[in-house]
């Protein structure tokens, strides 16, 4: 875990200084002081996450939580939910779930909320091509029991709607259908600002 590890990152330290100084790391339990550190890098850790919510293939047991988001060790699930606002979200041929940055239109739209750090983040901003123009990284509420929270999402800025069926989830037997990278796609869907519709 995130805590786990920082405490880790404390105690490695200690022991690589006590090296450089040529002193003996004493055979005892650590002190309070030394737990206190851990939990202070640990708070510091936890402060730098954020929200994101997903909507697709990032869910737990889809495709893409397994293969990126389960792998993060700053990342952890806080909650299911739902957006606050209506947006168009739909699906290509390969499966593949688009939001699309339209509030208003569409549906409200649901799926799940994690508290991500910065590692987590970036995996995330790469897996969605956000530096290649893909998909943008934008703040919107998200509506879990009776509170609201401020989180990321993924969505595209445009896309013909007409005739597509707006959902209001993507759906484990929507999932069962999507074809994963590698396997059959055309590898132009990569390109900046180029998607299956």
């Amino acid at each position: 875990t995130l805590c786990a590890t920082a405490s880790t990152s404390v105690s490695r330290r200690r022991n690589e200084r006590q090296k450089l100084l040529s002193v003996s790391p004493p055979q005892r339990t650590p002190s309070a002081a030394a737990n206190s550190r851990g939990a202070t890098a640990c708070d510091a850790a936890m402060k730098l996450r954020q929200n994101v919510f997903v909507y697709g293939t990032l869910k737990r047991g889809f495709y893409n939580y397994d293969a990126v988001l389960a792998r993060q060790p700053d990342a952890a699930f806080v909650a299911e939910g739902v957006t606050t606002e209506r947006f168009p979200l739909f699906v290509d041929h390969y499966k593949i779930p688009y939001l699309v940055h339209r509030a208003g239109e569409g549906r409200r739209v649901s799926g799940e909320l994690f508290a991500v750090g910065p590692e987590g983040l970036a995996a995330l901003d790469a897996l969605e091509g956000v530096d290649e123009g893909r998909y943008a990284r934008r703040e919107v509420d998200v509506d879990v029991g009776a509170s609201s929270k401020r989180a990321w999402l993924y969505s595209i800025n445009d896309a013909p709607l007409a005739g597509r069926a707006l959902l209001p989830a993507y759906t484990a037997a929507i999932h069962a259908a999507y074809t994963p990278p590698g396997d059959g796609r055309d590898p132009a869907l990569l390109r900046p600002g180029r998607l299956w519709l």
